[in-house]
């Protein structure tokens, strides 16, 4: 028995408005993960609202039968919309209300600076971090003198400081000095930003004996990148409890309209349906629909960031597979110069929840997930962007009979020169892994064969076909079924073409 599409059906998420749907935010992280990995099981998210209407409920029918087309989409008096990226100043530019868009936008070039008050305090969670860190001392650039460092791990006594030995702890104090030696006051608190008590507890005014927080930097966050197959309870749990549990507490302790701002640190990761990320994309999602959920009571002081990854810094250092698999979409990382550059400049956009990406220029459109589809990316000189239709086209000409055997030496090319080595040294049948292909060549491959044969894949694809055959053949299978679908199509346009003739239209 076949398995059957998985749909998800959440209420109220995108305006998050009612604090139930904070809850069911995490699952659209989830679906688009999900999306990416499992995209022979995976139907979608549908969002509606908090009370549907009928009209709303009779929309769902016809997106039951498109499975897998958008990963979320909401529906709203009936009428279906789902989110695609633009320019943050093309709102303002095109008469749109400011902060209307369902979609994270990405920054634009124009905007007011931050500022932060001498007068005021600033605190910064994952503080001890590289990038908070770097967080730090831009604050201070921008007019801060107080700064509390949160993390949970904190440094030694003071009079220990020239003994450490662990390279982060010798980095931190390094940073910490440079910011006192600049006229900062640097207070570190060592706490766990999900213990409610324990946090407010270590911010009340006669303990802290400093002026009132001002501004959150909410850059906390681990991460543990697992397939959704090898994802468990506790696993969740580890790596939402900073982001989420520790969101919520801010919250609570910081209500709406009592701070200058609250800058919620997000990834651009589950909008660009990075595999392997799934427990990540649940706790940004949330963080995504906090920054609406705050806005919604009124407040404008609060903004959730989307970011690719920091060059050098952050959660993506230790992994050279997010950058293959950034580049695999025509995006890339960003210097910490123009992360904070691009933050700068979105302080003065009202949309609550904003993308920072950097497209590769000449990107092709085909390598782009969908929410990138409507952002114009910069074409290399003497270059255009080729799409993928003209290639399809090229292999639905083909005989289904010669098409396995021509496409296995297709694939035994392309794989021979992701490993470096001669056409005839591939085995047809023995597993990649025994090769020697690695999770960066795995992104690699895929990147090459959807370019040899126009249509997308998946990046379980290596997994689930694990010999140079068992791809050929898959690809055949793909290749076929886009030849029938296309087939199709053009039969029901001649139709309708036939019909409008006699009708006399």
């Amino acid at each position: 028995m076949p398995v059957q599409d998985i749909w998800c059906l959440t209420f109220g998420v995108r305006e998050a408005a009612r604090r139930p749907a904070l809850t069911q935010a995490p699952l659209w992280g989830i679906g688009r993960v999900c999306s990416t990995e499992h995209p022979e099981l995976w139907g979608g998210v549908i969002d509606l609202p908090t009370t549907p209407e009928n009209s709303d409920l009779t929309a769902i029918l016809p997106l039951l039968q498109h499975p897998g087309a958008e990963e979320v989409v909401c529906v709203r008096e009936g009428r279906r919309e789902t989110v695609r990226l633009r320019a943050a100043h093309a709102a303002s530019a095109e008469g749109a209300e400011p902060g209307t868009e369902s979609a994270p936008q990405p920054v634009a070039d124009t905007g007011p600076e931050i500022i932060c008050s001498p007068d005021g305090t600033y605190l910064v969670t994952g503080g001890l971090g590289a990038l908070g860190l770097r967080v730090g001392h831009w604050l201070a650039d921008r007019g801060a003198r107080r700064l509390l460092l949160l993390s949970r791990r904190g440094l030694p006594p003071r009079e220990h400081w020239d003994d450490l030995s662990k390279d982060s702890d010798v980095q931190a104090v390094e940073s910490i000095r440079d910011l006192e030696a600049a006229g900062v006051t640097v207070r570190i608190l060592a706490a766990d930003v999900t213990d409610r008590k324990e946090l407010s507890a270590q911010l009340a005014p006669h303990r802290l004996q400093m002026p009132p927080v001002r501004g959150i930097v909410h850059a906390a966050g681990v991460t543990d990148n697992r397939w959704l197959r090898d994802c468990d309870e506790a696993s969740l749990r580890a790596v939402t409890r900073p982001k989420v549990l520790g969101g919520l507490v801010l919250h609570e302790l910081f209500p709406p309209g009592s701070l200058d701002f609250f800058v919620l640190f997000s990834s651009a990761g589950q909008l660009l349906n990075l595999p392997g990320q799934t427990l990540y994309a649940a706790a940004n999602a949330f963080l995504d629909a906090l920054a609406h959920h705050r806005r919604a009571a009124g407040a404008n002081d609060t903004a959730s960031m989307a970011w690719t990854s920091w060059r050098g810094l952050g959660m993506s250092t230790s992994s050279e597979a997010i950058d293959a698999e950034l580049e695999a979409r025509g995006t890339a990382d960003i210097t910490p110069e123009d992360a904070l550059a691009a933050w700068n400049i979105a302080s003065g956009n009202a949309a609550p929840h904003m993308a920072v990406l950097r497209l590769l220029p000449g990107s092709a459109m085909e390598d782009r997930p969908a929410v990138l589809r409507e952002v114009q990316a910069p074409a290399p000189e003497g270059e255009e962007a080729n799409g993928g239709s003209g290639v399809q086209e090229q292999w639905g000409q083909m005989c289904a009979q010669e098409l396995p055997a021509v496409l296995l030496d297709h694939v035994s090319s392309v794989l021979a020169a992701v490993l470096g080595t001669p056409d005839a040294g591939i085995d047809p049948h023995r597993p990649l892994s025994e090769m020697g292909v690695d999770s960066i060549m795995t992104v690699s491959l895929r990147r090459r064969l959807q370019q040899l044969t126009g249509i997308p894949l998946p990046p379980t694809l290596l997994w689930n076909q694990p010999t140079a055959t068992a791809i050929a053949d898959f690809l055949a299978e793909r290749l076929a079924q886009q030849a029938d679908t296309t087939s199709e199509n053009r039969a029901e346009t001649a139709d309708r073409t036939d019909a409008g003739a006699r009708n006399g239209t």
